[in-house]
């Protein structure tokens, strides 16, 4: 038999964008002290892990803590919790620096139970490659991440990278999605963005499946950026966000094919508006949810004039087998999103530099994160804020969050848990 979920709530004073008396801070949002629940504010969990901290946080939806997983590092960025209860935790490691600067470094995979005793951990550091970003947990136990690894500027070359593009470091960083068995611990599986690569000749119209070594990042050797990673058991597919080519992918995961890219069309030499700029985030909506099957995607906004940020949700074309629908020559739809917030006024106020998430939930409601400035927050179909919560520094930390897990009340992964709101969580 399952225990009885136990919670006390604390109330907290969270509100709407209507409220006549508020005024909008840099970011466009409303301060928390400054609102009233909205009418459609949803009660749940928010599952994160500030960027410089050592402790993922579960706390409710004001910020008051239930339960927290103590480690001995920082993220490296991702975290999920799985359906027994446990946390699973890319982790910084002692070789999180092979790479560099690089923005997300990683170098482990970590799995928690409730408690915060450690199962296992599977390095995947060295001089050639690094985990970095995102982790998903597949359901027969195996784990997807996210991995830079080290190409030479003379191969770049000679697959058709313009050669006053090569750093001084004469490397290339490219991208793969590694799937790991933690049981062996092995790589059971392996998509690397070096073998699908534009070949001198071909034309980048023709080949939407493959990847032009002269677009994307040209200033540094980080040419990709996967920054998220997300699985869909029913379709068994992946869909990664490049932050560089400032598009979405989907790769089925049957084939190896990438067979869907929105967002940027002249990364593949196609007619149609740009979407995206240097996003975060993308996720499938969940099964059951509103929306389910579509995408959603913050929208960082970078390089665009003005720069401002969106939450998006599309809709992808049908897929035909290996396929989605497009004419020869065009951009894979759709050729607006579904769904768009923006922040009030006229849209342009709200902006997040980087990193920031975005996370339908059952109430059609969707869940935002603007994560440099740690705030989390709701917004109705119609765009109005319900709740927002701000993270605070007072000890001397950073509240930057990578992205954020918005937990249902119900969520069965909660069953039997003891979940007492104490504290309001600060850095």
């Amino acid at each position: 038999m399952k225990l009885s979920r136990t919670i006390l709530t604390l109330l907290a004073t969270v509100g709407c964008s209507s409220s006549p008396s508020a005024t909008t801070d840099d970011a466009g949002i409303i301060p928390q002290q400054d609102q009233e629940a909205g009418p459609t504010a949803t009660t749940g969990y928010l599952l994160f892990n500030p960027t410089s901290s050592k402790t993922t946080y579960l706390t409710d939806t004001s910020g008051h803590i239930v339960h927290t997983w103590t480690t001995t590092r920082p993220p490296g960025l991702g975290i999920r919790l799985l359906a027994n209860g446990d946390l699973l935790r890319a982790e910084q490691s002692d070789s999180s620096k092979s790479f560099g600067t690089g923005g997300g470094s990683g170098g482990q995979i970590t799995l928690y139970d409730w408690d915060g005793a450690l199962k296992w951990t599977v390095p995947y550091a060295t001089s050639e490659h690094l985990q970095h970003h995102d982790v998903e947990m597949l359901p027969n136990g195996h784990v997807l991440f996210t991995a830079w690894e080290k190409e030479t500027g003379a191969d770049a070359i000679a697959k058709g990278r313009n050669p006053s593009t090569i750093p001084a470091s004469n490397e290339i960083w490219s991208d793969s999605v590694m799937e790991l068995d933690p049981t062996t611990p092995a790589i059971v599986w392996e998509w690397h963005a070096w073998d699908h690569l534009l070949q001198p000749g071909q034309v980048a119209s023709e080949h939407p499946e493959l990847l032009d070594l002269n677009k994307g990042g040209m200033a540094s050797e980080d040419w990709l950026h996967l920054n998220s990673l997300r699985y869909s058991p029913t379709l068994d597919r992946i869909l990664v966000s490049s932050h560089n080519m400032s598009e979405i992918w989907i790769i089925d995961h049957k084939s190896g094919n990438l067979m869907y890219r929105w967002g940027n069309p002249s990364s593949y030499g196609a007619s149609g508006d740009r979407q995206l700029y240097g996003q975060h985030c993308a996720r499938f909506i969940e099964p059951g949810l509103p929306g389910a099957g579509n995408i959603t995607i913050f929208d960082n906004g970078q390089n665009r004039k003005p720069s401002y940020s969106r939450a998006l949700e599309i809709t992808p074309p049908d897929s035909n087998g290996d396929a989605y629908t497009r004419s020869a020559g065009t951009a894979f739809g759709p050729g607006t999103p579904t769904w768009s917030w923006q922040g009030p006024g006229d849209g342009t106020s709200f902006y997040a530099d980087m990193f920031s998430s975005v996370q339908r939930v059952a109430s059609g409601n969707t869940v935002i994160t603007n994560g440099p400035a740690g705030t989390f927050f709701e917004v109705d179909p119609s765009g109005a804020v319900q709740w927002t919560f701000q993270l605070t520094a007072p000890k001397g930390g950073s509240v930057s969050t990578y992205q954020i897990e918005r937990i249902e009340s119900n969520d069965a992964r909660l069953d039997g848990r003891t979940l007492t709101a104490g504290e309001v969580v600060t850095l």
